[in-house]
């Protein structure tokens, strides 16, 4: 096979997915993962490099389709309320429980991720002070403390919580956020 094959890779990437959601970061090791993957130890490696690189490439792939789905609604310049709350819905829903765990483990993943996606935290941020620009939000917000304060909430349900208590608990606070943020 080759290296590059993107079957393979594809293969390797919903494998370690499925040892993500069912054993955490440290329930599973680079053995199991060649095993449920159908290749050798080496050919393994030869593909993806480390058990931290692999975990980079996966949390990438999630926030590029948590981004450009955000970004989608952001776009369609809907009702303030509305658009918030379906990106609300779209993170919670894509937004993986154990990328928490996979950030304390390697804590530089977080960085490089940050970097990558400056373009679209931005595009948040402008987000939230159009929300402010239009009286739907409070105007004595601090734009970057709100935005690191939804960012915050979000990585705050790590897998503790089955996908339905975790959900559950992220939408009460989202909303109590909202309560406190929403102009009266």
């Amino acid at each position: 096979m080759k290296y590059n094959d993107k079957n393979m890779e594809t293969r390797i990437f919903q494998k370690t997915v499925e040892l993500l959601q069912k054993n955490g970061i440290r329930g599973w090791n680079m053995d199991e993962l060649s095993l449920q993957s159908g290749l050798a130890k080496n050919t393994l490696y030869k593909i993806i490099g480390s058990k931290e690189d692999l975990m980079e490439r996966v949390v990438m792939n999630y926030y590029q389709e948590i981004h450009s789905r955000l970004i989608e609604i952001l776009d369609q310049a809907q009702d303030y309320d509305y658009t918030f709350k379906k990106s609300i819905q779209v993170y919670i829903d894509l937004s993986p429980a154990y990328f928490a765990e996979i950030f304390n483990e390697y804590p530089n993943i977080e960085k490089r991720v940050s970097t990558k996606y400056s373009a679209v935290r931005q595009r948040l941020i402008d987000y939230i002070q159009r929300g402010i620009d239009e009286g739907y939000l409070r105007d004595d917000l601090d734009v970057e403390k709100t935005f690191e304060l939804l960012r915050a909430v979000s990585l705050l349900y790590d897998n503790k919580f089955s996908e339905q208590e975790r959900s559950e608990k992220m939408y009460f606070a989202f909303d109590c956020v909202m309560y406190g943020i929403v102009r009266k």
